[in-house]
C-alpha cells in the first residue's frame, strides 16, 4: 500500500517545518493544511483497499493483517476499520505504541532489542517490553479483532479510543470484562471525564 507512504511523507513534511522553527504561524498552518488534506487522501485510499477486501469476503483478521504487512499502525488500521478520520496531530507524542511499531523482527529479535534497549533507558525499555509482554497476553485471549488492536495500544492510547467512543461508559463497562480497560485505564478516564 503506497498509500501508507504517501501519509506517513505528509505527516513529516508538516513535522520537519515545524521543528525548522523559520516559517511564519500562518505559513505553518498553510503546511498543516496542506500535509492533512494529502494524508486523508491517502488515508481514504487505505479505507477503499479495506473496502475492496471486504467485498471480496476478507475476513477482519485477514484484512488487519494485509494492513499491519504493509506498515500502517494500530491507531490507523483502527480508524480504517471504523470508518473514522483523525486529523494530524499538530504535536507529535512519541507513544510507545510507536517507538514498538519501529523495532523490526520477529518475537524474538523484537524482545531482545527491547532488552537493548531496557539497558540504556530503563523506563522506555520497560515500557516496550510491557508492550511486548501485552501482546502476547492478547494473542492468548479469545478477542475480535479490533480488540486485539485495542489491547495493543498503551494506556494512554486506549483512554483516547474510549473517550472518542459515542458511549464512553459502556464501552468502557464493555473493555473492562474482557481485560482491556485495566485499572489504570479506568482511572485515566474517570479523570478525564471530572475534567
Amino acid at each position: 500500500m503506497d498509500h501508507k507512504a504517501n501519509a506517513d511523507g505528509n505527516a513529516k513534511a508538516y513535522n520537519k517545518a515545524k521543528d525548522a522553527n523559520n516559517l511564519s504561524p500562518e505559513q505553518l498552518e498553510e503546511v498543516y493544511q496542506k500535509a492533512n488534506a494529502g494524508r486523508k487522501e491517502s488515508m481514504d485510499m487505505i479505507a477503499l483497499r479495506n473496502q475492496d477486501l471486504i467485498n471480496t469476503n476478507h475476513t477482519e483478521q485477514e484484512r488487519i493483517q494485509v494492513m499491519k504487512d504493509a506498515g500502517i499502525g494500530t491507531k490507523d488500521i483502527l480508524n480504517v476499520l471504523r470508518g473514522t478520520y483523525r486529523d494530524l496531530p499538530r504535536t507529535k507524542l512519541s507513544s510507545i505504541t510507536d517507538q514498538y511499531e519501529l523495532i523490526e523482527g520477529d518475537e524474538k529479535e523484537k524482545r531482545r532489542k527491547i532488552m537493548e534497549i531496557l539497558k540504556e533507558d530503563r523506563v522506555t525499555g520497560k515500557a516496550l517490553l510491557d508492550k511486548w509482554d501485552r501482546e502476547r497476553a492478547a494473542d492468548r485471549k479469545n478477542l475480535s479483532p479490533q480488540e486485539n488492536l485495542l489491547m495493543r495500544l498503551d494506556v494512554r492510547e486506549r483512554v483516547e479510543e474510549i473517550m472518542s467512543h459515542p458511549n464512553p461508559d459502556g464501552y468502557l463497562k464493555q473493555l473492562r470484562r474482557k481485560g482491556i480497560a485495566t485499572k489504570k485505564v479506568v482511572e485515566l478516564v474517570r479523570m478525564r471525564q471530572r475534567q
